[in-house]
Parts: C-alpha cells; sequence; structure tokens
C-alpha cells in the first residue's frame, strides 16, 4: 500500500530543495593576489647567468713619480660572489693599498646586471713601465681570467693626460668624543670643461662609528681651482663615533653622471653640463678621526648622553591650577649644537608631594628637529597631595667637549596651585611618588670585580686552552661505553644464571678451604671434617642445583673419577665422620682424617675446575 505524504514532510522536502539551490548559485569569490608577491614578481630580475667578464684598468694610466693611480677591477657579477685575493701580484716598484668595493645594479632591457668594482691604490716612485698580469678570480664558484694592466710612470708625458675628479672627504673635526657627532663632507669637482659627474650609493667606509642618513645632503658648489672655478658636487652628512680609538674612515661612491637622487642645491653662478654616466667607484684617502671615552669624573646627575653646547628655554604648565591627582604637561625647549635630534629626557625625580612620569621627547623626525634648532621635552606630573606649592626640579646635564666638563641644566620648578580632589582619590597609586617605600627589599647590585683570583683558581688560563681539556670532552664517551658494557653484562647474566651461581659457588668454595687449613695446621680434626663436608657441599650445589646442606657424599661421589678410588674413600670418610659427630648416641674418638688431606686437597681442585 502506498504511503501518503503529510503536510509536514512536503514541508521540509521544500526547504531542502530551497537550500541546495542557494548553495549552488553561491560562487566562491575569486581568490586576491598577494600585493607583496605582486610586487616581488614585478620587480626585474637580477643576470646572474650571463657569462663573468673582467676589466682591469689604471685611472689614470700615466702618472709621473711619486703619482697615484687607482688599479680598478670590474665584474658583471654579484659582490658576494667574488672571491678577491687578498694579495695581489704586481711588481716591487709599485705600492699597493686596497680601496674601495661596491656593487652597482644597472638596467639592461627587462633585467638588472651587476656591476661590482674593487680598487686599488697604486703609488709609484721609479719611472717605466709596469704591468700586473693577468690572474685568475673566482666567480660564482668558476675561475674568471682577469687580464693586465699597464702603468706608465714618466717625468714629462709626451701627451698631456688630463687630471681625473678626485674625491676627497673632510671631517668636521678629528679629535671627538664617543657619541659625539661628527659632520662629514665628500666632494668631486668637475673637469675643466665644467662637465660634473654626481655621486651615487655614497658611504663612509670604517669601523667603530655610525652614519645617520637622515642629515645627508648633495649641493652643487663652486670651487677655486688652479684653472677657475668649477662646479663641485658636495655631499654632507653625519656619523657617531661609538668606540674609542683611532679610527681610519674613507669615503666612496659610484659616478653617475647628471643622474642626482634627492633635492639638488645649487650655489653660486655653477653650470652645470653634465655628461654620459661612467658608473666607476671612487673612493677617497682615508682620514684618521681620534676618539676618547668620556671621562667618569665630576658627572652631574641627569646626564644621559647629551654631548655638544645646550641651552633651554623658560619652562612651561599646561595649566597654573590643578585638584589632587589630576595630571598637568610640564615642557621645555632645549637648543643648541651637537647630537640634539638625539638627546634623552633626563629621568623623573621622586620628592614627595608629587609623581613625574618619564618624560617623551619631540616625536618629530630628526630631519625636522635639526632644521628648526630645538627639541621638547614633556613630562607629565600628578600631584598627591594639596600643599605643594610648586613643581618639582628636574636635573639635567650634558657633557660640554670644547671645555671637556659636565655642564648642569636643571629644569627649573614653576609655581602652581593645587586644590584637593572634588572626588576621593585613592592615594596609595602614588606611593612611590617620594621613592621606596620604608623596608622595601634594596635592589641587588653587583659587586666589584676581585683583585686577583680565587684559591680554587690555579690560573686565570680559559678550561679550554689547557692540554687535558680534550680528555675532559671525551669523559661523556667514556662513562656512555662503560653504562652500555655494564647492561650489556647484566643482561647477558640474567640470561645465563648459572655463570652467577657458579661464581659464588668458587668464591665460597675458597672460603671454606681457608677455614680448613686453617684446622688443620692446628691439628683440629672435628673443625677440619666439618670445613671439608662444608666445602664440598659449595662446590657441588651449583651442578643439581641444590640447597647445599641437603646434599650428601653420594651427591658429591659422581663428580669425581670414577677411578681414584682412594679420593672416593677419603670423601666417604670424612662425611661418614662428621655424620657420627652430629647423629651417632655415643661419641667415638674420630679416625685420622688428617692423613687424608692430599685426597681432599685433589678433590676440592677437581671441583672447583667443574665450576669454570
Amino acid at each position: 500500500m502506498r504511503r501518503a505524504h503529510t503536510p509536514a514532510h512536503l514541508a521540509c522536502l521544500a526547504l531542502l530543495c530551497s537550500s541546495i539551490a542557494i548553495c549552488l548559485a553561491q560562487t566562491p569569490p575569486p581568490s586576491q593576489p598577494d600585493p607583496t608577491v605582486q610586487l616581488l614578481q614585478s620587480q626585474p630580475q637580477v643576470d646572474t647567468a650571463s657569462p663573468v667578464v673582467a676589466a682591469a684598468t689604471f685611472d689614470p694610466p700615466v702618472v709621473r713619480p711619486g703619482g697615484t693611480s687607482t688599479y680598478r677591477v670590474t665584474f658583471n657579477a654579484m659582490m658576494d660572489s667574488v672571491q678577491w685575493p687578498e694579495d695581489l701580484v704586481a711588481p716591487k716598484q709599485l705600492e699597493l693599498q686596497p680601496g674601495g668595493r661596491g656593487q652597482l645594479l644597472l638596467p639592461a632591457g627587462a633585467s638588472l646586471q651587476p656591476r661590482t668594482t674593487f680598487n686599488t691604490r697604486v703609488k709609484a716612485t721609479n719611472t717605466g713601465a709596469f704591468t700586473i698580469p693577468r690572474y685568475l678570480v673566482y666567480v660564482y664558484g668558476k675561475p674568471v681570467t682577469v687580464p693586465a694592466a699597464d702603468l706608465q710612470v714618466v717625468e714629462d708625458p709626451a701627451v698631456a693626460v688630463p687630471a681625473t675628479p678626485e674625491v676627497r672627504l673632510s671631517l668636521g673635526a678629528t679629535n671627538v668624543f664617543v657619541g659625539q657627532p661628527v659632520s662629514a663632507r665628500v666632494v668631486l669637482e668637475g673637469n675643466v670643461n665644467g662637465v660634473l659627474q654626481a655621486l651615487a650609493q655614497i658611504k663612509l667606509v670604517g669601523e667603530g662609528f655610525v652614519t645617520d642618513t637622515t642629515f645627508a645632503r648633495q649641493t652643487i658648489q663652486p670651487m677655486d681651482a688652479a684653472s677657475g672655478s668649477l662646479p663641485a658636487f658636495v655631499y654632507e652628512t653625519s656619523l657617531t663615533p661609538v668606540t674609542a680609538g683611532v679610527l681610519p674612515i674613507t669615503a666612496q661612491g659610484f659616478t653617475a653622471g647628471n643622474q642626482f637622487v634627492g633635492p639638488i642645491t645649487i650655489t653660486g653662478r655653477a653650470t652645470i653640463l653634465g655628461g654620459t654616466p661612467l658608473y666607476e667607484l671612487r673612493d677617497t684617502l682615508p682620514v684618521m678621526l681620534k676618539v676618547r671615552t668620556i671621562p667618569q669624573d665630576g658627572r652631574l646627575p641627569g646626564y644621559h648622553g647629551g654631548i655638544g653646547q645646550f641651552r633651554a628655554d623658560s619652562p612651561a604648565l599646561s595649566t597654573n591650577s590643578v585638584q589632587v591627582g589630576e595630571p598637568v604637561t610640564f615642557s621645555v625647549n632645549v637648543m643648541g649644537s651637537g647630537n640634539l635630534a638625539r638627546l634623552i629626557p633626563p629621568a623623573p625625580p621622586k620628592v614627595e608631594g608629587w609623581k613625574v612620569y618619564a618624560g617623551k621627547p619631540d616625536p618629530g623626525p630628526a630631519q625636522l628637529i635639526e632644521a628648526r634648532g630645538f627639541i621638547t621635552f614633556r613630562f607629565t606630573l600628578v600631584p598627591t597631595s594639596e600643599k605643594t606649592k610648586a613643581t618639582p626640579a628636574i636635573p639635567f646635564s650634558y657633557f660640554d667637549p670644547a671645555s671637556e666638563r659636565y655642564v648642569a641644566l636643571d629644569l627649573p620648578s614653576l609655581p602652581i596651585a593645587v586644590k584637593p580632589s572634588a572626588v576621593p582619590i585613592n592615594l596609595d597609586d602614588f606611593a612611590d611618588a617620594a621613592g621606596p617605600a620604608v623596608g622595601a627589599r634594596a635592589e641587588p647590585k653587583l659587586s666589584a670585580l676581585a683583585p686577583g683570583r680565587g684559591k680554587t683558581m690555579a690560573s686565570l688560563q680559559p678550561w679550554q686552552q689547557h692540554p687535558w681539556f680534550p680528555l675532559v670532552q671525551l669523559a661523556p664517551v667514556v662513562l656512555f661505553a662503560g653504562l652500555w658494557g655494564w647492561d650489556r653484562r647484566r643482561r647477558f647474566l640474567a640470561a645465563n644464571p648459572e655463570i652467577v651461581l657458579r661464581r659464588r659457588a668458587r668464591r665460597a668454595l675458597q672460603r671454606e678451604w681457608t677455614a680448613v687449613r686453617r684446622a688443620a695446621s692446628v691439628g683440629d680434626t672435628p673443625r677440619f671434617a666439618a670445613g671439608v663436608v662444608s666445602a664440598f657441599r659449595v662446590a657441588c650445589a651449583p651442578h643439581y642445583p641444590a640447597e647445599p646442606r641437603a646434599l650428601v657424599s653420594t651427591d658429591v661421589l659422581p663428580l669425581l673419577p670414577e677411578s681414584e678410588s682412594a679420593m672416593h674413600t677419603a670423601v666417604r670418610a670424612v662425611f661418614a665422620a662428621t655424620n657420627a659427630e652430629r647423629f651417632a648416641a655415643s661419641q667415638t674418638p674420630p679416625a685420622d682424617l688428617l692423613a687424608l688431606r692430599h685426597e681432599l686437597e685433589r678433590a676440592r681442585t677437581l671441583l672447583e675446575e667443574k665450576l669454570r
């Protein structure tokens, strides 16, 4: 019989069909590509598949005695892939000094071609023709031949060789302190024809300092030369030494024709004709910078690394009337010369009646701070008592490199009216305003350095430099091998327990026979007989196995050779004597068992051999 559909069934079926139709009608949205991946894919690829070719030249190729030329080697490869030799093979008359090295990416169709250059400064004192022969350099793991290059050193060149524009580096100061900013100036003069080549990818090379590129600027200025006023490309930046000592600093950059980067300022009547980009790496002679550490003597409160000459404007408050617990902003402008853009506000003081939060420097960029000539410190002050009449003074100081002393520049207090709060305030939140609480645990401090080595130290030489240290490193291996051998032996004995039983029986037999010999030496026949029986029992027990005290002479005799009748007789006699002494009703004098000692010794030797 066919079952009829109820209205509920039909409604459920209609709802299911509509849900399926909606799911089929909804198509998933197309996936959006990752913008980072798109940006990387849109960048031109670097050409590393082309054959590597090296070029070597002298710039200039002709010099006078005592003159300097640049030996320049260029590869069309990435700089990290070139295994540049530390020492070049050159004639003895040439003095070689390593120069700059850099990398440039040049457009070549749809890709970028790398251009790596290695400079070497060459100085010749004797006249003549000198050649640096060809040699091999490994690039991308493959040998590349660097061709030979010739240098002519003559007293009077037949043809005047135009002088190559020289790059010079000058520092604003050469005797500074750690953390003191120093201005650096890189100058590239134009040639006599008025053609000016700009510099790209300029950087200061050396160790012990950091370069602040935020202050970099480039200008074109006329420079006085022997042939008249010539235009010059000037690049100015700032560096900060971070280590003390004498730091050699050089500058380098690629000549790039009239392709300037960033804002250019042209002063005077310089005429810029431009020129074809040469893309040659130029570097300067090293400039020595002497750096000293800041003295610790005379250090004043509130010093946080400020070096230079500063002064402060009159401070100001956001309001002159506040309630207890209401914050007020204390701001002051600091101006001067030095590391102005890197100044850190002094630590907030802890005084009674005030809670001072750490100050924040001006959030503006360093270029803006240097351009306007001041930086703003802002402190948040919260009064905790209506008895206070003025803001606390904030200690602040800096180091003046000119006078080589610390100078106090404390921020003065300002009068303010503090009123009671209109709402209840929990003053426990400001309990640390007057310093740490009484009885608080003091913060641990490191102790001073010991004047000498301790009693347990034989020398200050590190352990890893002693000759016995390699043996100590082998100790874990020896320990592991020992544990492995012990575990292997333990498992072997667990699988063969008869070996342990025989070993124990041999040790017990030796102990018992020692007592037998002692009794025989004093003529104690009962003890001699009891010791022999006990020794024979422990020697025969592992063969059955059985409890040694349960064994009798008939258990011992099968382990002895049947041909030794005298030995059997001796064993029966000693067992019989022992049984008679223990179980006989009447005591009979023991036989002369000591006369059987020789046969019993032989029996003991045979039984001991069976235990091995």
